[in-house]
């Protein structure tokens, strides 16, 4: 069955489960509406022009949405799967009107046509936003930068830039107010067909980055970083101590500041440092929010070390140890494609030995008194106890695990940047992990 097949029976499905208002019985008005699948529900009503359909009808043209973002890689990237569904419900409004008044069979080209007005919508609600959200990554002044597409601007400089009528100043004036509590403005640009998922990609961008600088700075300073509407914004409270009523309260999350001790005139030299790995992660990122994926040579496993680094990011934010272990166990299932646990465990061996430089026997915690070995082991036991139930996930896993697996998860995920973007620049590169793999073997990284 042909792409066009499956979609003419779908939505002949639809319109056989449609109905018209001028085929509902004049008796039988009002009728009852009604979301369950027993009565008549109304599509297209804001737009002047509608069809009643019911259920079977709305599970078709579910199953059109969902056939269609399934197909489509970069519409999934750009659009929801319920705003297709509204836009698919517009096209659909003409189409089953026309096809239930001339009581024509669908054929595949009415089908094809159907897709072709689709596709037409689609181009005219696509829109490029620019998103600002205001950050703190230094606690002292911090210059303006870039990190592949995220634009870090000195807060100062952008409020001084903004052109606003008198009016608009004073509309303005209180939200400007508020941004006093950061001090830079990230901005990035974003295509997509939809508000809410524009705005979730930006975020996701702009979380990236904020996590990078907690990986380069320590994941103890996952704290001190942040953005407005993200974690340290969501879960701030001020609080004294019963016992010591005289103290100072413990102001942002576990009484820590805002922003990385870092001197000011100290920060360029910080980025210049580090301008290779933030330029190598500004790829991915820039590869994640591109629509273009013929364009983009790695885009799926840019997108996987993305969103490896949201995982271990999570597991900074997290208090409790064990579910820390956990996410870090996901951000490294994620990176490396792996559909099982065993598969994972088994790549972070061979990544330690790529990487970190780190055989087997070798001493990676001489604290520990523990081969690299022996912490994968512990690493993979610990994990799953904590899955599986047979350990707490708050109080009873020993946080120097996950301290361990901190580190290496760590560097492996910084080292991916700056590989990933080697690969990107390769001949040929082979979008998945295996592909990636057999080029790093042949060109092996330098510790």
């Amino acid at each position: 069955m042909t792409t066009s097949d499956s979609y003419q029976v779908l939505l002949q499905m639809a319109v056989d489960d449609s109905i018209l208002d001028s085929e509902i019985p004049k008796k039988d008005l009002p009728i009852e509406v009604a979301v369950d699948g027993s009565g008549l529900i109304p599509l297209g009503m804001d737009k002047g022009t509608f069809v009643f359909v019911r259920g079977n009808a709305l599970a078709a043209l579910n199953k059109v949405t969902a056939k269609f973002l399934k197909a489509n890689e970069e519409l999934r990237n750009a659009m929801s799967h319920d705003g297709l569904f509204k836009l698919i419900e517009v096209c659909y409004t003409p189409f089953a009107i026309n096809y239930r008044t001339s009581r024509e069979r669908l054929s595949k080209k009415a089908a094809r046509h159907f897709l072709n007005e689709l596709r037409k919508a689609l181009v005219k609600t696509q829109v490029t936003k620019t998103h600002c959200i205001p950050c703190y990554i230094f606690f002292n002044d911090t210059p303006s930068f870039s990190v592949g597409p995220v634009r870090f601007i000195r807060l100062q400089d952008w409020c001084d830039n903004l052109s606003l009528s008198p009016m608009d100043k004073i509309t303005a004036e209180p939200g400007i107010r508020l941004l006093s509590e950061f001090n830079v403005m990230a901005e990035i640009d974003i295509t997509a067909n939809e508000a809410q998922r524009s705005y979730e990609r930006a975020c996701a961008a702009i979380d990236t980055v904020l996590t990078v600088f907690t990986m380069l700075f320590g994941s103890d300073t996952v704290h001190r970083v942040g953005r407005n509407t993200g974690y340290l914004k969501q879960n701030e409270y001020s609080t004294w101590e019963k016992e010591t009523p005289s103290a100072q309260p413990r102001c942002g999350i576990h009484g820590h500041g805002r922003g990385i001790l870092v001197v000011t005139k100290d920060i360029p030299s910080y980025l210049e440092k580090w301008k290779s790995v933030l330029d190598s992660a500004g790829g991915c990122i820039r590869s994640f929010v591109e629509n273009v994926t013929s364009q983009l040579p790695t885009k799926s496993l840019d997108t996987r070390w993305v969103e490896a680094v949201y995982w271990y990011g999570q597991a900074c934010k997290s208090q409790y140890p064990g579910v820390s272990l956990a996410m870090l166990e996901v951000a490294m299932a994620v990176l490396t494609q792996a559909r099982q646990s065993t598969v994972a465990y088994g790549r972070l061996v061979d990544l330690g030995k790529r990487w970190l430089n780190r055989h087997p026997n070798d001493q990676l915690f001489p604290l520990y008194r523990q081969t690299y070995e022996e912490f994968v082991a512990e690493f993979e036991r610990v994990r799953a106890e904590v899955l599986h139930g047979n350990r707490g996930s708050f109080f009873e896993t020993d946080d120097t695990i996950y301290h361990r697996a901190d580190v290496v998860m760590r560097q492996i995920l910084l080292i991916c940047a700056l590989r990933l973007n080697q690969y990107a620049a390769s001949h040929a590169p082979i979008d998945d992990w295996e592909g990636f793999l057999s080029w790093d073997e042949a060109a092996p990284f330098k510790v």
